[in-house]
This record gives structure tokens, C-alpha cells and sequence, in this order.
């Protein structure tokens, strides 16, 4: 099946996609701010640049859109053009999503991996409530996001990540 957009629509359609300071990332970043939580923001110093670096509890936050990262829930649909393109592409991000994680954490650095779906409304007091929970607590791995079935789902192993 071919595009429904024309090259020049689909091409800017995809330059309005950015991977830094999405609306999500934003809503969480002021969230976390409300809460008392001080962070720094594309950490430059630690694998990946993590979307936040919370230096006192020595924890990073990565903020994971389903699609481009390969999460698997509701939300996720591959697109019915160039499916070729977009699964290496995927599969390219989910190889680097691990590795980084996995280095952040042989390096000491707790990582929350918080996926799209997790943010939605409905789960909101639960995810901060997750998020607070984890932080005092030396725990070194917790990822939230929603089952196919679409319950709030949080892990604390980091197989599970590695296994995605």
C-alpha cells in the first residue's frame, strides 16, 4: 500500500516529529518540578543524553514514545508504507535503548523508563506515586506502561526491559 501523503507532505509531516522536549517530556518535567523533584534536562554526560537526570537520587528518566521505541500496547500500529523501513528502524532504536540503560545502570545510575502510554490521564496519580515510591528507595530499575489488555503495568527488573 503506497502513502496517502505526497514525498513533500510526508517529509514535513515527520520534520514537526522531534525527540527532545515533546509535550509529553514537558508534562512530566512539570509535574516532577511540582512534586519538589530538581533534575537536569538531555543529559550530555550519560549514555544516551536520558531525557532527565535527577544527580540526588542518582536516577535518570527516560521518556519513550510506544511508536518509536517499540513498546508493546494499544497504541502501537505499524504504518502500512515502507513497513520495512520502520521495523529496522525500530528494532535499531530498541538495540540502542538497551544498551544505553544497560551502561547507565552497570554504572550505578537508577533508570525509570516511563512509555507513553503511561502518561495517559487515567494514570496519572498512579505514575507520580510510582515515580516518588522508586526514588528514596536504591531500587535500580522501574518501567511503567500499559498491557495490551490496558492496565498500568511497572516492573522492576530490568530483564524485562532487555527482553522487549
Amino acid at each position: 500500500m503506497s502513502d496517502v501523503f505526497s514525498h513533500q507532505q510526508r517529509s514535513f509531516i515527520m520534520a514537526q516529529v522531534h525527540s527532545k522536549n515533546t509535550s509529553l517530556e514537558i508534562k512530566i518535567r512539570k509535574q516532577l518540578f511540582k512534586l519538589g523533584y530538581r533534575f537536569r534536562i538531555h543529559a550530555k554526560d550519560l549514555p544516551g543524553q536520558p531525557d532527565l537526570k535527577l544527580p540526588k537520587y542518582k536516577t535518570i528518566i527516560a521518556i519513550n514514545g510506544c511508536f518509536w521505541h517499540g513498546h508493546n500496547c494499544p497504541r502501537v500500529k505499524m504504518p502500512e508504507s515502507n513497513r520495512e523501513y520502520w521495523k529496522a528502524k525500530i528494532i535499531k532504536n530498541k538495540k540502542r535503548d538497551k544498551s544505553n540503560i544497560k551502561n547507565l545502570t552497570e554504572s550505578g545510575w537508577a533508570c525509570i523508563v516511563i512509555w507513553e502510554c503511561a502518561a495517559k490521564q487515567k494514570y496519572a496519580e498512579n505514575l507520580y506515586n510510582s515515580i516518588t515510591s522508586f526514588l528514596p528507595n536504591k531500587k535500580k530499575f522501574l518501567m511503567i506502561g500499559e498491557s495490551r489488555k490496558g492496565d498500568l503495568v511497572k516492573s522492576y527488573l530490568l530483564k524485562d526491559f532487555l527482553q522487549l
